[in-house]
């Protein structure tokens, strides 16, 4: 197992749910609430992980808008995935900010949604979530990108404009949409962070690690 020295905040870094057996944020103390049964198991690093299944997912109260951003997570489904959220939040019916799995050509995509006035969207990747798989999201103010087990992946559809911000109010979702309980992503999840800044695709290496990961 590699380990690394935590470095907090001072590196970027504004939270960090390991989800290995609490719902603690490790960094910016925003501490996650449980809605639905949320269960753990063995997932990387020999640690615990989310299991959220039957719509269980975690409300966290973030309050911040993110010109520059990274989303991280560890994600393994249990299943096909369509419409299902790994971090989300919508400031109303018509705006939403997140990232979730989504089907477009009958395919499976990751995908972006910055959107106003449900204007925005942006999916890559197409294959299935069944494995253990680090997804990355990354904007510099400018450039979205994403990053699957440290790779960049090349644009497959957009819809709209999406903005490269992300703004996150206080009924943000880690696991499901917020306003659908079945759009949840109906499996396990493991330290989900965010970062007020674009990491560079060797520093996302490095929290892959070969597929091996880093305990933080």
């Amino acid at each position: 197992m590699s380990r690394r020295r935590f470095m907090g905040k001072s590196n970027g870094l504004l939270h960090l749910w390991k989800l290995d057996g609490d719902l603690l944020d490790a960094v910016g103390g925003v501490n996650g609430t449980a809605d639905g049964s949320i269960t753990y198991e063995t997932g990387k690093f020999g640690k615990k992980c989310a299991k959220l299944v039957n719509s269980a997912n975690i409300r966290v109260d973030l309050d911040r808008t993110l010109r520059q951003y990274t989303v991280q997570a560890w994600v393994k489904c249990l299943s096909s995935v369509d419409g299902s959220a790994i971090i989300f939040s919508r400031t109303s019916n018509v705006n939403s900010y997140g990232f979730y799995f989504d089907k477009y050509d009958s395919r499976n995509a990751i995908a972006l949604m910055a959107t106003e006035n449900n204007n925005g969207q942006i999916g890559w990747s197409w294959g299935t979530y069944t494995n253990w798989q680090l997804y990355t999201f990354t904007s510099d103010g400018s450039t979205l990108r994403c990053y699957i087990n440290g790779v960049l992946q090349s644009v497959k559809f957009t819809y709209g404009n999406a903005y490269t911000y992300l703004k996150f109010i206080d009924n943000t979702r880690i696991g499901r949409d917020t306003y659908s309980s079945s759009r949840n992503i109906n499996g396990y999840i493991q330290q989900v962070m965010i970062w007020d800044k674009a990491l560079s695709q060797s520093d996302i290496q490095k929290y892959y690690n070969n597929g091996n990961g880093l305990e933080i």
